[in-house]
């Protein structure tokens, strides 16, 4: 049975990913400039959003128990839906942590538009090998929950896990290639090219992605690309 489920994992992903190449860019950005105009923020609040030296720099610099807060970074994409299959792909570097929560988030679907309801999905991405999804609709609904092996080891033991003796493929202290794919009504998430998650989804409507970053971390993004057949 596992066999099969790899099988049938492989065969689609792997059509997904032959019919984006690179003409179905639907969006690009090296971060040499702000020429996508990200919100970027100066000491605002509690979090500095900035660009430099070719990276899109994100920080919360209180723990959120101290300092209430989200970030709530986001932007329109056009010409892209989430309600299509697509591939989100950036690299990213995790420079520093200290909150319940040792990551970082990505979220795509409908996310603070004027007169329009929130409908996202979030991946968050763990240091110590936790990947959850959530998806949030008047409220938050936790959808699966998988934690794989990790050299930097966590003492807590969260209800819902799915714990796995998969070696988690991050390299610390490292700019990682993180891949988030949609395939009909699955998600499925690739770590410098390893398959480490999948599950079956609610496609939703929207064209905006983002960043909720409600706990105190500093975190990079080197480059973002996202593809979707046109």
């Amino acid at each position: 049975m596992k066999t099969c489920l790899k099988l049938i994992i492989l065969i689609t992903t792997t059509s997904f990913v032959s019919c984006h190449t690179d003409k179905n860019i639907v969006f690009h950005d090296t971060f040499d400039d702000d020429r996508n105009n990200w919100n970027l923020k100066k000491d605002y609040y509690d979090f500095t959003v900035n660009i430099s030296d070719g990276k899109l720099n994100i920080e919360k610099l209180t723990r959120n128990r101290i300092k209430n807060g989200c970030l709530w970074l986001n932007k329109t994409i056009n010409n892209f839906s989430t309600a299509k299959d697509f591939s989100i792909i950036f690299s990213a570097k995790i420079l520093s942590y200290d909150d319940v929560f040792k990551g970082i988030d990505f979220q795509w679907g409908t996310i603070n538009l004027p007169n329009q309801k929130s409908k996202l999905h979030q991946i968050n991405l763990g240091a110590c090998g936790e990947i959850f999804l959530d998806y949030f609709e008047k409220g938050w609904t936790h959808v699966y929950r998988k934690s794989l092996s990790s050299k930097i080891k966590s003492n807590i033991i969260i209800d819902g896990v799915e714990y796995s003796n998969q070696p988690y493929p991050v390299k610390i202290n490292k700019y990682n290639k993180y891949e988030i794919a949609q395939v009909g009504d699955s998600c499925f998430v690739y770590i410098n090219n390893i398959h480490v998650y999948s599950a079956k989804i609610n496609v939703v409507e929207g064209n905006s992605i983002g960043i909720q970053q409600c706990l105190k971390n500093s975190w990079k993004i080197d480059y973002l690309t996202i593809k979707q057949k046109k």
